[in-house]
C-alpha cells in the first residue's frame, strides 16, 4: 500500500523533515516483537519530564493534541490532513489523509521512563466508502526520527534544569 506524503515538518534547526514519506508500507508485516521494536525506547528521564517533551515534539512537528493525561500517560494527537482526488468504479472522490500518532507513557526503575509510539494515517472518503480503516505505520525513519527528536528535547531540559540549580545554588551561596 502506498503511503501519500503526508505531512511535512520542521525541526528545531529549521530544516525540513517528513516523517511521512511516500513509498511501500507494508503494514502488518511486521512481528509483535519487531513491531515493539520499532515504537518502543527507554528513556532515562523521569515520565513528567518525557511526557512534556512528547506533547513539544508533537506541536513542534505539527500535530495537534486531541487527548493528554500525565497521570496514564496517554497522548493522542493528530495531523494538519492531505487531500487528494481518486478515481473508483463509483467516479471520482475526494479522499483525506489524516496522520495520526498515540503515546504512551510507562514509569520504570531509577527515573526511566517507556514511550511507546504509533503513527498511523486516517482516512475517509467524500465517495461511497466513508472512513477507511486506519493504517499503522511501520517505516522505521518515521520513528528514528520522532524518538530522535525526542532524545534532543529531552536533552535540552535536564541543561535548563541543571542550568537552574546551579542559579539556585549560586544565588543561595551568595546570600
Amino acid at each position: 500500500m502506498t503511503a501519500q506524503s503526508l505531512q511535512s515538518l520542521q525541526s528545531k534547526s529549521g530544516e525540513g523533515v517528513t516523517l511521512f514519506s511516500a513509498g511501500e508500507q507494508k503494514n502488518g508485516d511486521a512481528s509483535q516483537p519487531d513491531r515493539r521494536r520499532l515504537q518502543e525506547r527507554r528513556l532515562p528521564a523521569p515520565k513528567s519530564l518525557v511526557f512534556a517533551s512528547v506533547m513539544n515534539v508533537l506541536a513542534d512537528n505539527g500535530f495537534r493534541a486531541t487527548f493528554a493525561d500525565a497521570t496514564t500517560g496517554f497522548i493522542t494527537a493528530i495531523g494538519r490532513s492531505k487531500s487528494r482526488v481518486a478515481v473508483n468504479v463509483g467516479g471520482l472522490s475526494r479522499i483525506s489523509d489524516q496522520p495520526t500518532v498515540s503515546v504512551f507513557l510507562e514509569d520504570g526503575l531509577d527515573n526511566i521512563t517507556s514511550v511507546r509510539a504509533v503513527f498511523g494515517t486516517s482516512s475517509q472518503s467524500s465517495g461511497t466508502s466513508g472512513t477507511l480503516p486506519e493504517r499503522i505505520l511501520e517505516d522505521e525513519t518515521i520513528y528514528t526520527r520522532f524518538f530522535d527528536q525526542l532524545a534532543i528535547e529531552i536533552e535540552g531540559r535536564n541543561a535548563g534544569i541543571a542550568a537552574d540549580i546551579e542559579r539556585t545554588e549560586g544565588s543561595e551561596i551568595a546570600h
